[in-house]
């Protein structure tokens, strides 16, 4: 049996982030936060999104995505 010449290895996080600045205008944190602000438009729930971000808090989740008042405003509107 031959061994394949590429071992599979984890992806570490300086990859990440090294795939995340070449290819997107955002830094690894605002991609991060800007995908938890469109679970919570989608109608995704703040505990599922804390889970996501793997936050131990919801106020931290809650800072992360940073509602602006104008946002919820919109949100609400189409209530």
């Amino acid at each position: 049996v031959s061994q394949s010449r590429y071992v599979r290895k984890p992806v570490s996080n300086v990859t990440i982030h090294n795939v995340v600045k070449k290819y997107s205008e955002y830094g690894v944190h605002e991609n991060r936060r800007l995908s938890a602000k469109n679970l919570i438009s989608k109608g995704v729930d703040i505990s599922t999104v804390s889970k996501v971000l793997n936050h131990t808090s919801l106020a931290t989740t809650t800072r992360y995505i940073r509602i602006e008042d104008s946002e919820l405003m919109n949100t609400l509107r189409g209530i």
